[in-house]
């Protein structure tokens, strides 16, 4: 069942928050993404850019080590370095200026 208020939203008894609600300022965005067969020194664009340049930060796929970073972010996107060189797979995190 689906109860709306002006304070809430329910859905079969979960509740849900408004963007207003979220522990974040509301002139920046997070963006949490994917991007895959990533060289090292490759760039990584988001979908959507940023107003300014957003603090970034990757972590590759796998069970080996932590090895890679991101530098170099701008507005609309970031460098990867992988330690080892090659390729790798990573999940990214932004947070900076709508």
């Amino acid at each position: 069942m689906l109860s709306v208020s002006s304070s809430s939203i329910s859905w079969n008894g979960h509740n849900f928050a408004f963007i207003d609600n979220l522990p974040t300022d509301p002139g920046e965005k997070i963006v949490m993404d994917v991007a895959t067969g990533i060289a090292s020194g490759g760039r990584v664009t988001f979908a959507v850019p940023f107003s300014d340049t957003p603090k970034v930060m990757a972590q590759n796929f796998g069970n080996g080590d932590v090895n890679c970073h991101a530098y170099a972010p701008d507005k609309t996107g970031f460098s990867l370095h992988i330690n080892n060189g090659g390729t790798t797979d990573i999940t990214y995190i932004a947070k900076g200026p709508k």
